[in-house]
């Protein structure tokens, strides 16, 4: 599983998902800030987008 399994997994409908950094990384078994970081790459490459359009 990856940020974007956890993602996908977490959309319904066109709403915001809340994702639980201190939940997903004990779950991945990286630090938060490891979290943290992969969420910023992806933003950064545009595979995420923090806000809507």
């Amino acid at each position: 599983m990856d940020v974007l399994d956890i993602v996908s997994g977490q959309l319904k409908d066109a709403g915001p998902v809340l994702f639980e950094f201190a939940r997903w990384a004990a779950e991945l078994r990286v630090t938060i800030t490891r979290l943290r970081e992969l969420v910023a790459w992806l933003v950064e490459h545009e595979f995420l987008a923090l806000e809507g359009a």
